[in-house]
């Protein structure tokens, strides 16, 4: 049985649980609160009926209203109603699929598939599995109140920032007038009630607490692993209570919770995540313990508020929570939401938040959103950052202000017509950088911004943000670093020594807390990441693993080459106390002094590890993990598979490189179809696969490479190859072999009666690979003053081409560690 759960108990409620063996049935005693249970059939009867009380009462109820759905979860909560008039709720689950060798097998050798859809070795199909692995879990809750209803009914959410004084003046009082009766959690406390449950107890009456399964886990999965501990001290409501005089109690929590559920179920430490709800359901202090793997409700919601964070806030600050605006989501039909706004409170009229959303393909969008996400942080503006993927976008109608950044201009200017097509507000006009810019992206995105943060501050939407942003003022760092105990590497130990274990009786810190040293100890000391945010997403583990080192990420994931930005600068001189070094980076970061930074960064291109150099005191106390808060990721660079098609091989053109591989965007005709292709530099590589492909064809059409490097006898790739491809003419521009710089564009103009023929004639396709600096548009103005001369109006032709999939990109820039790009043959 499962009965311990993070829920509201009403009065008089029954609550039918299925599982593989059959059903329990609690119901809440009305008066006292505590729970009555009855014993599920024993396994040897699985064919057993659920309770026939409850079995009878949902049997005479019918179905009224669907009161939401939670796809994410697989769950459905229905409202039903009994002849007699009695409300219920029935909750219902999807359960995980087994993972037990038998059961696999069983849907493997029993499924019967409806096809759906077919192509090639490819088949998506409707499956029908044995009923016995295909169950639905359920929650019944008869005679239903209102206020269950409303806790499952599904309505606009509003975000509420309660400050400390809104507690002690609102939220107490709302806690003592409407929260539930806290005898259930009393009489488990006492094991007058689910005795049986408890897996843990530490009965000490100041700092003990017990542990069991949460009703939301079977008691099975461990992929859903759900377990909660509440403490044995009376008083104690939620996180707000908490000062540093409870540290003692939360580390008890945190270490004995998770050796107990190391050792009952075998789930290790770094699987399990701890956190608490603000606010909870119940104010009476507890923890969730929850699989990594299990997307738990409300788990990386507002709601969740990792026990890690609050032992770390109160080790900083001892009555953190107690001084701390939080800040939480509430139901439009809630009652301190209704008391919040009869108190009239400012925070009401922005309870709202600024939305940023980015669509990136190497990263630099990425960047850039996240840099405004801090920003709005140091302005005191509430903000929340996703990548367009992981944001359900049903819910934008509903937003109050939402910035998007994308990674070209084409597609942010798109986005921007669209958005206004279906009633959007412009804030201001869509803002365009150029990493061609003398100081970067940078000039374009600085002035941008400060535009939309006075456009901004105008609306009233967000009354407490600040006007300026103080450059001393330090955010959290990005990432807590855990360190792990060095296990042992499988060495073994020389046998001609005498080696003993001992036990450690202290381990005592001999320098101060902010001293330390990068060590080789250091640099090699593996670690775990947390992310100190819900927005911040973690490195890419394929490239960094799970657990690293320092060193690994120098090596592999710090960008050091790259010429630093302004923001490296604003986060340097927020960590350095050395007052010389402090005061020459602020000058840097002032808008006043934009020449001398130019001079000191982009023109004479300094790369980031030479500025670290030029500020000794500085980059020799920078802590470990305010690394990854200074320094830029090393982008990624997209390459394509430079060999023809094969299943035993490919090949690539690359230099040094950490390689993953994903599909590209190239949809190639098949043979028949005239193609020209443009490719100079490491561009090449896709069109060597493809035009390798076309001439093993019996009868290919014709085709065009345009290939441009530096020197035929430096950077000529694939040069033997190209005159064993019979039905492609190769023309080639070498740059620093002639006086006048020759290009790929200038090759289209010399050959614009070919190009015109398989373009404007034939209707064949273009396409274009390599740097996404000026290039693609020379080359597009060489195409475009062809199709002039022969009737078209200036930039039609071009725009015909792109919109009908006939002319294609494929671009990058820079190089350091790369996509391998898999394009497909259409057709």
């Amino acid at each position: 049985m499962n009965i311990l759960g993070d829920y509201e108990r009403a009065p008089n409620n029954f609550l039918v649980k299925e599982n593989t063996h059959g059903a329990f049935v609690m119901k809440v005693d009305g008066e006292s609160g505590g729970v009555a249970v009855e014993q599920p059939p024993a396994p040897a009867e699985p064919a057993q009926a659920a309770d026939q009380t409850a079995q009878e009462w949902l049997r005479a109820a019918s179905f009224k209203e669907i009161l939401g759905s939670d796809a994410s979860h697989k769950s459905l909560f229905v409202l039903v109603e009994h002849s007699n008039g009695e409300k219920g709720v029935l909750l219902l689950n999807k359960s995980p699929f087994s993972e037990q060798a038998e059961d696999i097998t069983a849907i493997v050798k029993s499924a019967e598939l409806t096809e759906i859809l077919k192509n090639d070795i490819f088949g998506n199909y409707d499956i029908i599995i044995p009923s016995n692995l295909n169950v639905v879990k359920s929650q019944l809750i008869y005679p239903a109140n209102e206020k269950v209803i409303a806790k499952y009914r599904q309505e606009e959410k509003f975000v509420i920032r309660e400050t400390a004084e809104d507690y002690r003046t609102i939220t107490v009082e709302y806690i003592e007038k409407y929260q539930m009766d806290l005898k259930w959690v009393y009489n488990v406390l006492s094991k007058n009630k689910e005795a049986e449950r408890i897996i843990y107890e530490d009965p000490d009456p100041h700092n003990g607490f017990i542990l069991a399964p949460d009703i939301k886990w079977d008691g099975v999965a461990l992929e859903n692993l759900y377990v909660l501990a509440m403490i044995h001290r009376r008083g104690v409501r939620s996180i707000r209570d908490l000062t540093a005089n409870d540290l003692p109690m939360l580390e008890n929590i945190r270490d004995r919770s998770l050796s107990t559920i190391r050792e009952k179920y075998g789930v290790r430490p770094d699987q399990i995540r701890a956190y608490f709800h603000y606010q909870p359901s119940f104010f009476h202090l507890h923890v969730h313990f929850v699989s990594l793997k299990y997307d738990a409700p409300a788990s990386t919601t507002l709601s969740a508020v990792l026990l890690d964070d609050v032992i770390n806030n109160l080790q900083l600050v001892p009555d953190y929570y107690q001084k701390a605006t939080l800040t939480f989501t509430r139901k439009a039909s809630d009652k301190l939401l209704e008391m919040f706004r009869e108190a009239d409170r400012s925070n009401l009229t922005e309870m709202r938040s600024l939305l940023i959303l980015y669509g990136s393909e190497t990263g630099t969008a990425e960047d850039v959103a996240e840099g405004l996400w801090r920003e709005a942080r140091l302005l005191d503006v509430p903000a929340r950052l996703y990548g367009v993927d992981d944001y359900d976008i049903e819910n934008l109608p509903s937003e109050s202000a939402v910035v998007f950044v994308v990674a070209t201009t084409g597609q942010a200017k798109k986005v921007f017509r669209r958005l206004l097509q279906l009633g959007g507000n412009r804030l201001l006009d869509v803002g365009l950088a150029d990493d061609q810019h003398e100081i970067g992206i940078d000039g374009a995105i600085i002035p941008w911004k400060k535009d939309f943060w006075e456009n901004l501050r105008a609306t009233a939407l967000f009354e407490n943000a600040k006007e300026e942003i103080d450059p001393t003022i330090m955010l959290p760092p990005k990432y807590k670093l855990i360190y792990e105990i060095s296990a042992d590497n499988g060495s073994s130990p020389d046998q001609s020594q005498q080696w003993h274990e001992v036990a450690v009786i202290s381990n005592d810190r001999v320098t101060s807390e902010d001293h330390f040293q990068y060590t080789d100890d250091l640099l090699d000391r593996p670690f775990r990441l947390r992310p100190s945010d819900e927005f911040i997403k973690p490195p890419p583990r394929w490239l960094i693993g799970e657990r690293t080192t320092l060193r690994t990420c120098f090596t592999r994931l710090f960008d050091l080459e790259m010429i630093p930005r302004k923001s490296f600068f604003q986060i340097l001189a927020s960590i350095s106390t050395n007052a010389t070094e402090k005061e020459r980076l602020l000058d840097f970061i002032n808008p006043e002094n934009l020449d001398e930074f130019l001079d000191y960064t982009t023109r004479c291109r300094r790369t980031t590890a030479e500025v670290l150099r030029d500020f000794p005191e500085t980059s020799a106390n920078i802590p470990p993990e305010r690394l990854f808060d200074l320094f830029v990721t090393i982008r990624p660079r997209a390459f394509s598979i430079a060999s023809a098609p094969s299943l035993e091989h490919i090949e690539i053109l690359v230099a040094k490189v950490f390689v993953r591989i994903r599909a590209g965007t190239f949809k190639f005709p098949r043979e028949n179809k005239p193609v020209i292709c443009i490719g100079p530099g490491t561009g090449v590589a896709p069109f060597r696969s493809y035009l390798t492909w076309r001439n093993r064809s019996n009868d290919p059409a014709n085709s065009i490479l345009f290939f441009g490097c530096r020197g035929k006898n430096k950077d000529f790739y694939f040069e033997k190859e190209w005159d064993n491809l019979a039905t492609t003419h190769v023309y080639t521009a070498f740059s620093r072999d002639t006086e006048q710089k020759v290009y790929v564009q200038h090759l289209i103009l010399k050959h614009a009666d070919e190009v015109w023929e398989i373009l404007g004639e034939q209707d064949g396709m273009a396409f274009i690979a390599g740097s996404s600096g000026n290039m693609p548009k020379e080359v597009g103005a060489a195409i475009d003053e062809i199709a002039v001369k022969h009737g078209w109006t200036e930039g039609s032709f071009l725009a015909k081409l792109e919109t009908t999939g006939r002319m294609q990109y494929e671009t990058a820039c820079g190089m350091k560690r790369i996509f391998l790009i898999k394009d497909t043959v259409a057709g």
